[in-house]
């Protein structure tokens, strides 16, 4: 049997093997100390604390999280003591936020708590391997997951429009 190294680029999630990566679970009765990480889905009902990376992180019902969220997409069911950053971020009807919000979108459903500071920004997760400490993980993989899904539809438009134009 043989290993090969594959390039970053190769690991990343796109459209098409996200759908076939199962998200990564944790229950009600777990707590987590420490740096959670992944190029995927986290859906968490239990606790944390510390740092969470992921392309999608969803915070149920029953989840907190101490500790900061970096993300493409956050979805917030229960409770963040931190700060948050990601292109899109929902805050549910039971979901409270104590924390800043750096984001592009931002939705918070009736009864959604936000006790902070909101800003807007259109790149909210650029300059973060720039930020990140050396105890922080390679955002890399997250990031440019994060940055390929959001720009492959401007892209896709791109292309149509070069085309058209007969370049």
């Amino acid at each position: 049997m043989s290993f090969r190294k594959m390039a970053p680029a190769a690991l990343a999630p796109t459209k098409a093997n996200t759908a076939t990566t199962p998200p990564s679970f944790l229950s009600a009765d777990l707590t987590v100390v420490g740096t959670i990480a992944s190029t995927g889905t986290v859906v968490t009902e239990g606790q944390i604390q510390g740092p969470c990376y992921a392309a999608q992180f969803a915070i149920g019902e029953s989840g907190f999280v101490q500790g900061n969220v970096t993300a493409s997409e956050v979805t917030i069911s229960g409770h963040v003591e931190g700060d948050l950053r990601a292109v899109k971020v929902e805050v549910r009807a039971h979901g409270a936020v104590d924390g800043n919000i750096c984001y592009r979108t931002l939705s918070v459903d009736a009864g959604g708590l936000l006790n902070g500071t909101c800003r807007h920004s259109g790149d909210p997760l650029a300059g973060l391997a720039e930020e990140r400490g050396k105890q922080a993980p390679d955002l890399s993989l997250i990031l440019h997951s994060a940055h390929s899904a959001d720009h492959a539809e401007h892209d896709r438009g791109q292309e149509y429009k070069d085309d058209a134009d007969g370049e």
